[in-house]
């Protein structure tokens, strides 16, 4: 096994800015030049968004081999780490993958000599670090070229490519490994003419499907799709596409469903098409697209197709190039799930370009990954595309709904950035009150304003004090500006709740039956009492948690044991109490005294209320102390 060695070269990167926020629109692109020949192409994005490509870059001294180069740029193009692989011979990298770990697959091929008859199959993974993992090389003796790679749920890789039989014809060929590098099996299909497989994707059952294009006559070629089984039994296929004389299925990839969507370019005379097939898991046609008009191109253009994938729409992007009568430009196209045609983009940078690779992120934007003619040679070329118009939604909720006059409500505005870049200074609208009441503000918003990145949220905040009795709805939304394109975004509509203020029902007056009074509260933290029976009752300080309160009652009567009980009344909202035994048995003339434990909330605005303290037996309340409650 050939040693793999590491260097981290200094490269070029050109970042621009021409961002449109609306759906299919550029967001960001990024290019790589070694001052050689660089040529991305294949690109995955992992669980975070960060974006991986790999391809061949050519060295920059003598005897200039060509080695894998793999790249990871964070989600807003930002260079992570750079790879290189085998700078011996040639080595070109076709594909790469994600597992769900965020390791990084990457395969193609290395040669050992200068004839094809030593190109290799050869798998590498990576951490997301960058450190390997583990490599797997698959040498059947003749001609070895992989040109795809994917992961099943349980990360198990799966390369297909191409290999030479005794026959001398090209066979597909697929490797599947364990998750450790372990061969679990390996599958070569054969026509009986030349095969070469292009593409595959693996569906949530963990089936394998691999496309690419197989000999009909001569001068001919088909769409030549296959299913495999988890086990490598063939459950499917061969399913066929033919019309004219050259049909090259170049990828494939699978929806939410499982359907099979397939996706080249087939030549009727001069004139070049985008065809895509979309199948049933069991291979039944559910639609069938050709394209070859982009705006006022000619119809005879020329165009190749090279890789499609499927967002969490179920919306079908492909993408490849094509000529515009002087050179060639990326080309990409997005299908909605029917097959009706989205919309289309092409890259000229002026010269040739050539898109290889296309992947989708969990935003549904869109990596294009090719090359393109730079100063000195092709160099990676890397395209971020909008994938979702929306951009932000907000959403408003009020707690508690229903309160009462003087009490606190804290209204909560929850905003969503649904959109492919991180939205700046969002901030909420001054909230609009509506309904048959009011409320006063009392703080916020907080904060008054926050950056959010893309799928990310923030929640702001207000506290009001609620008015008198009726209904108050709160409306509002927010706005921002998108940190690349610099457009204006606002929260899709206003949103709004409403809150039913009660009137304060006065405590009635209670019927009191005498022989029974409140002789003393006091408050055990501070020793501050309330004296009943004729003596001054001063206010009583709390502050939000526990406080315990002391309330002695005495049996004033002259029955020989009475039951007696004591509970507080009134208290705001936020306030509740405790008090054990419920009753207890009190002699005549003698006293008994209550443990209540007060809990405030720390959401109970700061203020005085007024409470009543209620002494009561089984026939009734006995005695009652109006009281002022002062919360600090």
């Amino acid at each position: 096994m050939k040693k793999i060695t590491f260097l981290f070269i200094f490269f070029f990167i050109l970042s621009l800015s021409n961002v449109y926020g609306a759906d299919g629109d550029l967001i960001w692109e990024r290019r790589y030049d070694n001052l050689r020949i660089d040529v991305g192409y294949s690109v995955a994005v992992d669980s975070n968004n960060n974006v991986i490509v790999t391809g061949k870059s050519q060295s920059t001294s003598s005897p200039f081999n060509h080695c894998y180069y793999t790249i990871k740029y964070d989600s807003n193009g930002n260079l992570i780490w750079g790879k290189r692989f085998g700078n011996f011979n040639s080595n070109r990298a076709y594909g790469v993958a994600v597992d769900s770990n965020n390791n990084i697959i990457v395969t193609g091929y290395i040669r050992d000599g200068s004839s094809d008859t030593t190109k290799d199959y050869y798998t590498i993974k990576y951490d997301p670090l960058g450190n390997v993992i583990w490599e797997r090389r698959y040498d059947r003796g003749r001609e070895d070229h992989p040109y795809a790679v994917a992961v099943d749920t349980n990360n198990n890789v799966i390369v297909t490519g191409s290999s030479i039989n005794s026959s001398d014809n090209p066979d597909y060929y697929t490797i599947k490994y364990s998750e450790n590098g372990t061969v679990l099996w390996e599958k070569a299909y054969d026509s009986g003419r030349y095969d070469y497989a292009s593409g595959v994707a693996v569906d949530s059952n963990n089936n394998v499907i691999i496309t690419g294009r197989s000999q009909f006559t001569s001068t001919t070629y088909n769409y030549l799709t296959l299913k495999y089984g988890p086990d490598g039994t063939l459950i499917g296929g061969p399913w066929t596409y033919s019309a004219g004389t050259i049909n090259r299925a170049s990828s494939v990839a699978v929806d939410l469903n499982n359907n099979i969507i397939v996706t080249g370019f087939r030549r009727l005379s001069s004139n070049d098409t985008v065809y895509t097939i979309k199948y049933t898991p069991t291979g039944s046609v559910i639609w069938s697209n050709y394209f070859n008009k982009v705006g006022s191109r000619p119809s005879n253009e020329l165009l190749e197709i090279n890789d499609v994938t499927v967002d969490s729409l179920n919306n079908v992007i492909v993408t490849g190039s094509v000529n515009n009568g002087v050179n060639w430009d990326y080309y990409t196209v997005k299908y909605d799930p029917l097959g009706n045609v989205l919309w289309q983009r092409t890259y000229n940078g002026g010269n040739e370009d050539y898109a290889h690779g296309v992947a989708k992120d969990s935003l549904n934007n869109i990596l294009v990954v090719g090359r393109s003619m730079g100063s000195n040679d092709y160099d990676y070329y890397l395209i971020k595309y909008e994938g979702i118009p929306g951009r932000l939604q907000s959403s408003i909720s009020a707690t508690p709904a229903t309160v009462t006059p003087g009490q606190t409500i804290t209204v909560s505005m929850t905003v969503n950035n649904t959109g492919g870049e991180t939205v700046n200074n969002v901030a909420p609208s001054s909230l609009t009150l509506g309904g048959t009441s009011s409320a006063a503000l009392s703080t916020g918003p907080s904060p008054a304003s926050a950056n959010i990145a893309a799928g990310g949220s923030q929640t702001f905040s207000w506290t009001y004090t609620a008015g008198s009795a009726g209904t108050v709805n709160f409306a509002g939304n927010a706005t921002g500006t998108g940190a690349v394109s610099g457009n204006s975004f606002s929260s899709a509509s206003t949103t709004s709740t409403d809150v039913t203020i009660l009137a304060k029902n006065p405590l009635p007056e209670p019927i009191l039956f005498p022989g029974v009074s409140i002789q003393q509260l006091t408050m055990v933290s501070s020793g501050a009492s309330v004296i009943h029976d004729g003596k001054a009752i001063t206010a009583l300080e709390v502050a939000p948690g526990t406080q315990d309160i002391l309330i002695e009652v005495k049996n004033k009567s002259f029955l020989t044991q009475i039951d007696v009980g004591v509970m507080l009344e009134g208290l705001p909202y936020g306030v509740s109490y405790t008090v054990g035994p419920q009753l207890k048995k009190v002699n005549a003339h003698n006293t008994v005294t209550f443990t209540v434990t007060l809990t405030i909330s720390p959401e109970v605005p700061e203020g005085t209320y007024q409470i009543k303290t209620t002494t009561y037996s089984r026939k009734g309340p006995r005695d009652r102390i109006d009281l002022t409650l002062v919360i600090k």
